[in-house]
């Protein structure tokens, strides 16, 4: 009879694939302290095979003080060295019989020590109850009772008690609830063993084709994200899994991360899992300007940054590879313009068949219709170039429940009546294909709730609701607990991380800076009781700002109180996209005037959401507004000064036009009037040649010759007579048009009165122009009178008024019968 220990490292395989030369010198340096303790409590090794140790203790106390020293001196050793540095160690003891062969140690005592270590969680210890009994009362610790657990090639369940640590591991759940399995998840990520084996294969056939790019596309929570991130990229990055390939880096980028999908690409570049050389030349703005005008120089400067890195691992450049890795592209399509995805297209087509870069990417079914959308998509994508993801099998879902949970040391609860928990979950899960992120959250909230217990039990499955109530209880619950005026602010958070998708308008959620969504007080104890809730993740953007995310979407969809606030705010948040989208491509174009919102409806509501919810609104939006506004108000003050312009230039006109025309008035007046004097000078002289007829009727000859001259004279003087008289009709009546035109009716009509010749003149011998003249002033007085002639005698004062302008000393006579004013 002895006490047996068992200890062994968390996760050897996985440490030992990332870096064997540093694992194994962490495990020496770990060795040194183990087999220190062991002898110094009068413990012997035994065949202590890699990463295992077995040790026998003559004393079951001994066994337990050296078990509990040696987890807190690791733990005091790990405290000081990162976390990828960190190794850990389960510790197992059992009391039972033995048989010690040489250096080995056999029997059902060893073997029961060795299964209590793979129960124990990491830096913890777990003992049979053999050993509890003799030590509880000897040893200051405390014992929790784990239950009974049946193991492996035992016959008898063995109780099993926890021996409570500093040491233990307790941050890390083998869950991820909501949020997704990234690439240091690999060694709790299963039940998808077929889709990574069958991805792996085709892009091995599409690299031996020259076209390196492979397309996932399934159903939302099918779990795209966690088989890229935490299945494909561990698996092809395995050493030796690729043939020829020594090397590899990797980059993760997701289209929303950046101001676009170009600064997405180079941040993702210069992580330190890429190619961080390529910072040594260039700045990432003068990288992402490099690839904007010129991407089909992306493949030489990759393949000088892989160079420099295989040289740094004294590796080939042709053993040296990038894989780059785009999840979510459905956001190509929700957060870029059309010109932004062709270019990312491009740019992708370019890198794929290269031959230096591994392109595989994820994007949702409902999107993938729309790749035709995009030119030199579908050739990327066609054949062997796409995969569709399916929901997990009944097998497949089993691992996913499972596995996590025997790695952790965690087990379900069985009773007669309902069964073992894990075959309740898996059933559950099995009859509904969107149901893999319930699946995780409820798993990982089991744990929380049965941590200490190590035991995940019936009781505490039915305080979460279920399956399909866990997520809205759990929210419901952490909402609830806070004060109601941070519940207040639950409308603000929601709107700043979800979005409408201007394809579908569907609900979607989006990440948001942690300054806009926790810009108050209040909102920041919101989000932050969510985020320690798992349902708000909190991370960095591609450059490295603290950002906040909705772990996963079904949130927004499973929690009632979530899905209302977003309905109800749908207009402003289809508003928002749009504005988004559409400042966006303003700044993607370094900021052309031609993309600004126009005067309308898109700008008024644009301008609504700056004046109404500002703090909703990021900086390039608003930018983007409020430089929309400033053009259209810019526009609006040309236009008025043109208009104003026009308008006076259009009065300056009429002013000259009326001037000209009075100046044209008062000369044909003058003209009549000097017509005027040289018909009263016809008619004196026709009186002195009657006269002078008289005195010469003496003479016959000079009688007849006098009485010709004076007919002769008299024909001219009508003649003159008439044709002044009607060079003033014609002026009068001008003179009346243009009154008429400027407003004055009744100067008009009376003007065109003067314009008539005098009563006993016939009818037709008036002026056409003058009666026309008269017509249309009356017309345009809009009542019909009768005028007599009289009216306008030249007595009147109208007709004193016109004459009066012939008296004007600005007028002078000209010798060619025209006039001119004072003014010329």
């Amino acid at each position: 009879m002895a006490a047996i220990l068992a200890a062994d490292v968390v996760g050897y395989s996985r440490l030992m694939g990332k870096d064997e030369e540093a694992t194994l010198a962490a495990l020496k340096a770990h060795r040194e302290i183990i087999d220190g303790l062991i002898a110094e409590h009068g413990g012997r090794i035994f065949g202590s095979a890699g990463d295992s140790v077995i040790a026998e203790f003559a004393s079951p106390v001994e066994a337990v003080r050296s078990a509990t020293e040696i987890q807190l001196a690791i733990h005091h050793r790990n405290s000081g060295l990162p976390e990828r540095e960190r190794m850990l160690f389960r510790i197992g003891i059992n009391l039972g019989d033995v048989l010690a062969d040489g250096d080995n140690l056999m029997g059902d005592g060893v073997n029961v020590a060795a299964r209590l270590e793979a129960l124990a969680p990491p830096g913890g210890i777990y003992v049979s109850e053999p050993i509890h009994t003799h030590v509880r009362d000897r040893l200051s610790l405390d014992f929790l009772d784990m239950g009974e657990h049946r193991v492996k090639n035992i016959a008898r369940p063995v109780r099993v008690y926890r021996v409570p640590l500093a040491s233990e591991d307790q941050a890390r759940s083998p869950f991820r609830g909501l949020d997704v399995f990234d690439f240091d998840h690999a060694d709790i990520f299963f039940g998808r063993a077929r889709p990574i084996a069958t991805c792996v294969d085709r892009v091995e056939q599409l690299v031996a084709s020259g076209r390196a790019f492979l397309l996932i596309y399934g159903m939302s929570g099918s779990g795209k994200s966690s088989l890229l991130r935490a299945g494909l990229l561990p698996a092809i990055l395995r050493p030796g899994a690729t043939a020829g390939i020594v090397l590899w880096r990797r980059c993760l980028i997701r289209p929303s991360e950046g101001s676009d999908t170009i600064a997405s690409f180079v941040a993702g570049l210069l992580q330190e899992s890429a190619l961080p050389e390529l910072a040594n030349e260039r700045t990432a703005a003068e990288l992402a300007e490099l690839i904007r005008g010129a991407p089909d120089r992306v493949p030489a400067l990759i393949r000088a940054a892989l160079a420099k890195a295989a040289a740094a691992a004294n590796v080939s450049a042709a053993q040296a590879r990038l894989v780059l890795a785009v999840d979510q592209m459905e956001e190509l399509f929700t957060t870029q313009t059309g010109p932004a995805r062709e270019a990312f297209i491009r740019l992708l087509a370019s890198l794929a068949t290269s031959g230096l870069v591994w392109v595989i990417a994820t994007i949702r079914a409902d999107f993938f219709h729309r790749c035709g959308e995009v030119a030199g998509f579908s050739a990327l994508k066609d054949g062997l170039g796409s995969y569709e993801l399916l929901p997990p099998t009944g097998a497949e879902i089993a691992q996913i429940i499972r596995e996590p949970a025997r790695a952790a040391g965690l087990r379900f609860e069985e009773t007669a009546d309902q069964g073992r928990l894990d075959d309740v979950l898996q059933a559950a899960a099995g009859a509904d294909p969107e149901s893999l992120p319930l699946l995780e959250f409820v798993l990982d909230a089991l744990h929380d709730a049965c941590r200490d217990r190590r035991i995940l039990t019936f009781a505490a499955y039915r305080a979460l609701g279920g399956l399909e109530g866990a997520i809205a209880r759990r929210a419901d619950e952490v909402a609830d607990a806070l004060p109601a005026h941070v519940q207040d602010t639950l409308p603000a958070v929601l709107r700043s991380l979800t979005t409408v998708r201007l394809g579908d308008e569907s609900i979607a959620a989006v990440p948001a800076l942690a300054t806009d969504v926790a810009g108050t007080p209040a909102q920041a104890e919101l989000v932050d009781a969510l985020i320690a809730a798992r349902l708000l993740v909190s991370d960095e953007d591609a450059e490295g700002r603290a950002v906040v995310r909705v772990a996963h979407e079904s949130l927004l969809t499973r929690w009632p109180r979530a899905l209302n606030l977003v309905n109800a705010n749908r207009e402003f948040l289809e508003t928002r996209a749009r504005v988004q989208t559409d400042g966006r491509r303003w700044h993607s174009d370094k900021r052309n005037p031609d993309l600004l919102l126009p005067a309308g409806k898109r700008l008024v509501e644009a301008e609504e959401l700056l004046l109404s919810r500002r703090d909703e609104i990021d900086g390039p939006t608003a930018d983007y507004i409020q430089a929309s506004s400033l053009a259209v108000r810019e526009n609006v003050k040309r236009e008025q000064n043109a208009e104003r312009a026009r308008m006076e230039a259009e009065a300056a006109a009429a002013t000259l036009l009326a001037r000209r025309t009075r100046y044209a008035a008062v000369a044909a007046i003058l003209l009549a009037a000097i017509a005027g004097v040289g018909a009263v000078a016809g008619f004196l002289g026709q009186r002195e040649a009657e006269r002078q007829a008289v005195e010469a009727k003496n003479s016959a000859d000079q009688a007849r010759t006098a009485e010709g001259q004076a007919l002769e004279a008299r024909q001219k003087a009508i003649e003159a007579r008439d044709e002044a008289l009607r060079s003033q009709s014609l002026a009068l009546a001008f003179l009346s048009q243009q009154t008429a035109a400027s407003g004055d009716i009744e100067a008009a009509i009376l003007l065109a009165l003067e314009a008539l010749r005098p009563k006993d003149t016939p009818p037709g011998q008036r002026l056409v122009e003058a009666e026309a003249a008269l017509y249309n002033a009356l017309l345009a007085h809009r009542q019909l009178r009768i005028f007599r002639h009289d009216a306008g005698a030249p007595g009147s004062p109208s007709a004193q008024r016109a004459i009066a302008l012939l008296r004007h000393p600005t007028i002078r006579p000209l010798a060619s019968g025209t006039c001119r004013t004072g003014r010329q």
